[in-house]
This record gives structure tokens, C-alpha cells and sequence, in this order.
């Protein structure tokens, strides 16, 4: 008889409560999986020749038997291949549960268990922010709450058939909770990464879902850009401190500094977001004095160089270190875009509280003026740094170039040209001919 099971402790007394756990060498590592089994075993009621629990122990039936199903299906898939450290966690698992491993792999593939388990994971992670795993805990609720409505759970098998049909239910039942459709692409985000993690963890292929298959409700937002005044504002409250702090003024914690100098530092070249890591931004590439600042944009695919406007990227990296944010997953860059936008908008409102811009705005309700903080976004750096390039230098052209736009018609768009209206502006016009 194979010898699987130990006492976890040999130097009890007899009669002392011990424990019973499984030891498998792996061939793969050549080192022993013990696992657990959460069997109480004194030395006095333990086999260890029979590898039994002994009469005496009064659930010696129920332990037995959970120690014989844990070697047959060690034996069954020692047949075919090498057990792995998975296999033990499977069988050891069902065995304790009183389930089939067949019945366990179909619960472990339940779309509420793989959120689940990858908001656990991500909640032992320091290196995540607070606010994301918050997030995690929401999109665990909501799913519940989506399954119980439709009073059905989701298996990754049903991903692979109808995800399309599984993905429009899902919108279907945030507009009914009067949730925004923003609100129901962040949560398939953010489900698509717990299905990520799932699948590179277990290595499986289950389906995510694809947003562009969604007929969206089309909110077309108005980009902002900051003009010199406010621009100056902003730098001037993290470079310049005051040395009488206003006592209504918000805490500037150091994560809002560093978010802030972010924005500001994509405000002087017009980065993405998505584009702004450490491997575009280090010394190798900006100088003190460099008139120039060439970065990849796109995921590597292709590069842009802007003109340095003084010294002010170099001063703003310097200040932070050199140190910018590395984004894992599209969730991970949503959710510091969020954490960035929050302290803008924050301090923003303070800065600008006697002189606060009105916008004219598309939103969900309609067209309606909303403040300047109400909707600045991560992308009103990009916009911010067109409008003073063209400001600077009135050269369209020029900051097409530096944006690194395609057509000179979404320049125009960012500059904020309304070509229609000059059309009909320059119809009329009598030149005396």
C-alpha cells in the first residue's frame, strides 16, 4: 500500500489531539505537496501502517472513507499522467466538501467563483490600491445580484456558447437599475480581467466578454482643455505651496501631488494615458534642456516627438523621481485613470472656486452647463497641451504632427474649429466684385 498520510506532528502524547495530512513528492518540482485534510486524529487512533482511522475514533467511517477517495483518485490519475500541486488541491477539496471532482471543476468554473476568487486574490496584494479592491468587491455584488435576478448562475461553458446574449442581459439589467451604460462597460472590464487572471492561473481559454458587441447609448462628451490661467493654477499649487495653508483648501495628500503632476506632465506633450510608464519616460529619453521628447505611443506600434516647452517635462519628472505608474491590465489603467481624474477634480474646484468655468455639456439628461471640475477627465491633458501648442504657434499643422494625428480633421476637433459654421459664415460674403 502506497504510504500518503501522516500525522502532522509525531511528538504528541498518545492521546493528544493531532491532526492527519497528505504528503505527495510532485514530479514536476521533487519536492512533497502536503496538504491538510481537516481530520482530528490522535496518535492513539491513527493506523499509520493501514493508513486507517482506528475504531476508536468515533467518525473513523467518515474519515476513512474521505482518506480512501483522496488515494483512488490520486491512483486514477497516476494512471494517465503525473499528479500536479492542482490535482491535490481538487481532490483534497471535493473529498472535504463530499463532492465529485467533476461536480467541484463545474463550481469552480461558475463566473461568480472565478470574481471571487480573483477579488481574494487581489485583496492579499499590497501592491493594489484600496479603491480597486473595493471596486473588485462591488463587481462581486453586482454579479450576485444580476444572477439573482435572472435566478441563474453562469458557467464558463456558458461564456463559450452565448456570451454575446449572457453580455445583453447584463445591460439590460443595469438600465433597469437606472445605471449608466458607462457604468456597465466598466463592470464588464472589470469582469474580464477576474476571467483573465482565471485563465492564465488554470490555463484555460474561457471566453470573455466583447464590449464592442453591445449597441451602446452614444453620450457624445465635449473634451476640455485648460486654458493658460487655469493651467498656471494647478502648477503653481503643487511646484509653489503656499506658506499659510487656506484652511477650507482639501488635503493634499502625496498620492494627489504625484496624480496631479502626472496630468501636468501629459499637459506639456500630450501623452496618453495609456502611454505613460517608465519605459517611455527616463533619462535615456528627456534631458535637462532637451528641445525635443520622443516616447512610443500605441503599445510600441509607432512613436511621436513633441517640442519641449522649456524645461517643464524634465522639472516635473524630476520632481516625481522619475517614477510612473506600469500598467498591468486595462483594469488596472482604469482604475488609476479614475484615482488621477478624482484628485484633479478636486483641487481644481478649490483653486478655481472664485473663477470656475461653465460648460456647455452633453450629458445623459440632455445639454447642460456644468462646471469646469464637473468634467475634466484624464484625457483633458492631451487637449490642454493642443490648444497651448496652437496658442504658441498658430500652426495647425504642427500640432497634427505632435499629437500624432492621422487626419488634420481630428486636430481641428481637439482645437475645437467649427468647420460648419465658418462654411456658412464665408457664404454671404460680398467682396465687391
Amino acid at each position: 500500500m502506497k504510504t500518503l498520510f501522516y500525522l502532522k506532528s509525531g511528538k504528541t502524547k498518545p492521546t493528544e489531539p493531532n491532526s492527519i495530512v497528505l504528503r505527495v513528492r510532485l514530479a514536476e518540482t521533487g519536492k512533497p505537496k502536503v496538504k491538510g485534510l481537516g481530520i482530528s486524529c490522535s496518535r492513539k487512533d491513527w493506523n499509520q501502517e493501514d493508513q486507517q482511522v482506528r475504531r476508536s475514533n468515533l467518525q473513523f467511517k467518515k474519515h476513512n472513507a474521505q482518506l480512501k477517495f483522496i488515494s483512488e483518485q490520486i491512483e486514477l490519475i497516476e494512471r494517465e499522467r503525473n499528479v500536479n500541486a492542482e490535482d491535490i488541491d481538487l481532490i483534497v477539496e471535493a473529498s472535504i466538501r463530499g463532492t465529485s471532482i467533476q461536480e467541484l471543476e463545474n463550481q469552480s468554473l461558475l463566473l461568480s467563483n472565478i470574481v471571487k476568487s480573483y477579488r481574494d486574490y487581489m485583496e492579499d496584494d499590497p501592491t493594489y490600491s484600496p479603491n480597486y479592491k473595493r471596486r473588485l468587491r462591488s463587481v462581486s455584488n453586482l454579479l450576485d445580484k444580476f444572477e439573482q435576478s435572472v435566478k441563474y448562475k453562469i458557467s464558463g461553458n456558458d461564456l463559450s456558447r452565448k456570451a454575446t446574449l449572457i453580455q445583453s442581459e447584463i445591460v439590460k439589467f443595469f438600465r433597469s437599475e437606472g445605471k449608466k451604460d458607462s457604468t456597465a462597460k466598466n463592470f464588464l472590464t472589470n469582469v474580464n480581467a477576474c476571467i483573465g487572471h482565471y485563465n492564465k492561473l488554470h490555463n484555460q481559454e474561457i471566453k470573455q466578454f466583447v464590449k464592442k458587441d453591445t449597441k451602446w447609448a452614444v453620450t457624445k462628451r465635449k473634451i476640455i482643455a485648460l486654458n493658460t490661467i487655469e493651467l498656471k493654477a494647478l502648477y503653481k499649487f503643487v511646484f509653489e505651496p503656499v506658506t499659510e495653508p487656506d484652511p477650507e483648501a482639501p488635503v493634499l495628500t502625496p498620492a494627489d501631488k504625484r496624480n496631479i503632476k502626472h496630468f501636468l506632465f501629459r499637459c506639456f506633450c500630450g501623452m496618453r494615458i495609456g502611454d505613460m510608464n517608465q519605459t517611455n519616460i527616463n533619462l535615456n529619453r528627456l534631458q535637462k534642456d532637451s528641445t525635443t521628447f520622443t516616447y512610443h505611443q500605441d503599445k510600441g506600434t509607432k512613436t511621436a516627438t513633441v517640442y519641449c516647452i522649456n524645461n517643464y517635462l524634465f522639472d516635473i519628472a524630476e520632481s516625481l523621481n522619475w517614477k510612473f505608474p506600469e500598467f498591468k491590465n486595462e483594469t488596472a489603467l482604469f482604475s488609476y485613470s479614475h484615482n488621477e481624474t478624482q484628485s484633479v477634480r478636486k483641487h481644481l474646484a478649490y483653486l478655481l472656486r472664485d473663477n470656475m468655468r461653465e460648460i456647455y455639456h452633453n450629458t445623459e439628461k440632455g445639454q447642460q452647463y456644468l462646471n469646469l471640475c464637473d468634467v475634466v477627465t484624464t484625457h483633458t491633458a492631451r487637449k490642454t497641451f493642443a490648444h497651448l501648442l496652437y496658442d504658441l504657434t498658430k500652426d495647425v499643422m504642427l500640432v497634427r504632427d505632435q499629437l500624432g494625428h492621422t487626419k488634420v480633421e481630428t486636430t481641428m476637433r481637439y482645437l475645437d474649429f467649427n468647420m460648419d459654421g465658418s462654411s456658412n459664415l464665408l457664404k454671404n460674403v460680398e467682396l465687391g466684385f
